[in-house]
């Protein structure tokens, strides 16, 4: 029997947690494991099941995703063998949360489906009206936006009526959402302004930051590019206060857009790193879709067709481990079903019955075995055998079929066709023939399922017929689909009478998914491999104006190294990021000593030299994406070391005035020593609102100008009292 003090404890941990989740979900994240240990000592169902769905929606607010899926549906298993079940509908709507931040619609609003009747079983207004909210989230992103309007309005309706003030928030947000997505600029106005003052009332920071962001695209629809830049960086600034990485990267992508509005594509290249950074850390692979995709243009727009080549292999890479991700939690999903032994009817809408599970899943298996297969390919050919061969082991068939839409033909071309386990060529299916069954699968862009004779008769209302062999009696059609529009089908049919079911064409159709991602992925592939081929030679054509260009560019000419003009705006741009994330920074300025003596007795040629060497010397310690190595002017040089405390930075110049010793470069007349020396100057802070990007410049310099002062060839950091 668990100690009445120790459930007491993990009740009120669990309590705190839930208060503060929405303000600080990394510390709500700690109680709620503690409170879960807690729960795992004394084995209480009760509180192990309450704990572990506290521990679910605090990850799923830090944007880590899939750990977040894990305890909700542990969570979820647990409820199921309680008298009293908890947080049942919480548990349910959070699941539905996370597939809906992963773009997964189906299950997110299988999920909120069954919120929705749990709410409704257990007579909860308030969570009835937050799903209804939810599930208009759903349709706003397939901008269907008339039916998320209804949605959030009978949402708020049914707030307003229990008078849930602080509830209504997320309705009147997700209204001015849709209204800035109609471009119904002074409604969205409206909306987000209402959405923002009650988040500021209400202490709701996750409503705030959204409202900021929104505000922050407000403006840039409207031309307001510094207002827009203010509202971005204020929402950013509060997502890395309560560490919603995940959410932080929507900012970072609109303060993206917002300078490749202006053609400033390395500034926002900038912003592009960061949301990458944190696709990498949170393992978000449609977070770096997103980056991926943009960069493609970024450096299409530079004339970069090799980065952009790069970046759409690195695209559609992630797109298919996007497509396997999605199965393999709807497989998950499954499993999880089937080991809590669910019989409500809810869920059997969505899971069938068990032996239906057994099947779907051994299909499921089959499907992604060949979906791997499928989409680590770029030859079509082997990719219709692979689907061909394994096609066997989920179903029977007689002809199995891919076409693909010919705009020059005007029809569908066959480009792999089996009937009878013999290869057919040159088989065409014209747009025009209306009696044709493919084409009618193509133009209404739907799947067509028949299982015997007449039900093909019933539809063409005539004796069908062939032209390749003999009339099927079973067939399925399913369209390849694109962002929503077919480039052609996929059949499979049997002379037998019911060789298929529902089950048969939801396989189908999810097979069809994968081969259409990996045909749009060979497509594209080679239609970028002949522009860059074509490219090539008119960059050859620039290269004379590239010179000319370079003075204007961001990189130095003669040193390969950043220029003043990129210093400016990395500089500022980091000193921002460290603000927000209340990290170090360091500037370290570095000067050649004496070289006006040694250009004048070795010539500017050998002068030019050493500033090249030392540029490289130098920038081999500015090694990550947050550091920069910069050449100020003439023999000055400025190294930005972000996220790095002052004995860090001073240890690098150390390192790096120990490897210019070492190199024992010349200079007979330099008055302190018989080779090339630096003198360094170190300045290092944590940002705040009172401090100043020139600030820390100025104090770097002064530091500089004392080790100058003191005799040269030394590193001096400065002090207050300096």
């Amino acid at each position: 029997m668990p100690n009445i003090e120790t459930l007491r404890q993990i009740a009120s941990l669990n309590q705190n947690a839930k208060q503060i989740i929405n303000r600080n979900p990394q510390e709500a994240l700690a109680l709620a494991n503690e409170a879960l240990n807690l729960a795992l000592e004394a084995q209480d169902p009760t509180s192990i099941c309450s704990s572990h769905y506290f521990v679910g929606s605090s990850k799923w607010r830090l944007g880590q995703l899939t750990d977040a899926i894990t305890s909700l549906q542990e969570a979820d298993i647990i409820n199921k063998y309680l008298d009293q079940p908890v947080h049942e509908v919480e548990i349910l709507n959070t699941l539905g949360n996370i597939y809906l931040d992963l773009q997964i619609y189906d299950l997110a609003f299988t999920y909120y489906q069954m919120g929705y009747h749990a709410a409704q079983h257990q007579n909860d207004p308030k969570m009835i009206a937050t799903l209804l909210s939810n599930v208009g989230e759903i349709y706003r992103e397939l901008n269907d936006y008339e039916a998320a309007l209804d949605h959030y309005q009978l949402s708020l309706d049914g707030l307003k009526n229990l008078d849930q003030k602080e509830r209504i928030i997320y309705p009147i947000s997700n209204i001015g959402a849709v209204y800035l997505a109609q471009d119904k600029l002074d409604l969205a106005q409206e909306y987000t302004m209402q959405a923002l003052e009650l988040a500021r009332f209400y202490d709701d920071r996750i409503i705030e930051s959204l409202s900021l962001k929104f505000l922050g695209i407000l403006a840039k629809k409207n031309f307001n590019y510094s207002l827009a830049e203010d509202y971005l960086n204020q929402s950013l600034t509060l997502y890395s206060e309560t560490q919603e990485l995940l959410f932080s990267t929507d900012v970072l992508f609109e303060l993206h857009d917002l300078y490749t509005e202006q053609n400033k594509i390395q500034q926002a290249l900038i912003y592009l790193n960061e949301a990458i950074m944190i696709g990498e850390d949170l393992k978000a692979n449609h977070i770096l879709k997103q980056a991926y995709q943009r960069l493609v243009k970024d450096h299409q727009a530079l004339n970069n067709t090799q980065n952009a080549f790069f970046f759409m292999e690195k695209y559609m890479e992630v797109s298919e481990e996007i497509e396997k991700d999605k199965l393999d939690q709807k497989l998950r999903s499954i499993q999880l079903m089937k080991q809590a032994d669910i019989t409500a009817q809810e869920r059997d809408d969505y899971f069938l019955l068990n032996q239906q599970l057994e099947k779907a899943y051994q299909s499921a298996e089959v499907i992604h075995a060949i979906g791997r297969k499928v989409t680590a390919t770029n030859d079509l050919e082997a990719l219709y055998n692979i689907v061909y061969e394994n096609l066997s082991i989920l179903m029977s068939s007689t002809t199995f079929g891919i076409a693909i839409h010919s705009e020059n033909l005007k029809a569908l071309q066959y480009q792999y066709l089996i009937v009878d386990e013999e290869r057919m060529e040159n088989h065409f299916a014209s747009l025009e023939n209306k009696n044709s069954l493919a084409v009618q699968c193509f133009i209404q862009n739907r799947s067509l399922v028949f299982r015997t004779r007449d039900d093909i008769k019933n539809v063409l209302h005539q004796t069908p017929s062939s032209t390749i062999g003999s009339v099927m009696n079973s067939m399925m059609f399913v369209p390849l689909v694109i962002e929503d529009k077919a480039i052609g089908i996929i059949t499979i049919q049997n002379r037998a009478d019911h060789a298929y079911n529902e089950q048969s064409l939801k396989t189908l159709e999810t097979l069809a998914a994968y081969i259409a991602i990996a045909i749009r992925n060979t497509q594209k592939n080679n239609a970028l491999k002949a522009q860059i081929e074509e490219k090539s030679s008119i960059q050859n054509e620039l290269a004379k104006l590239n010179k000319e260009l370079q003075d204007l560019s961001e990189i130095d000419g003669l040193t390969g190294i950043a220029n003043r003009r990129h210093f400016d705006e990395f500089y500022e741009y980091e000193f921002k990021r460290c603000l927000r994330s209340n990290e170090w920074i360091s500037l370290m300025m570095l000067d050649i000593d004496h070289f006006k003596e040694y250009n004048d007795h070795y010539g500017h040629l050998q002068g030019d030299e050493i500033i090249i060497l030392i540029a490289k010397l130098i920038a081999k310690h500015a090694k990550r994406s947050s550091d920069l190595a910069v050449r100020f002017g003439g023999d000055e040089f400025i190294v930005v070391l972000s996220n790095t405390p002052l004995e860090d930075a001073h240890r690098i110049a150390l390192v790096i005035q120990k490897e210019i010793s070492e190199l024992t470069l010349l200079h007979e007349h330099s008055p302190i020593a018989s080779t090339i020396s630096l003198s360094i100057g170190i300045a290092s802070l944590i940002p705040s609102t009172e401090c100043s990007t020139n600030a820390l410049l100025e104090k770097a310099d002064q530091a500089l100008y004392k080790a100058k002062g003191n005799g040269r060839n030394q590193i001096q950091i400065y002090k207050e009292s300096t």
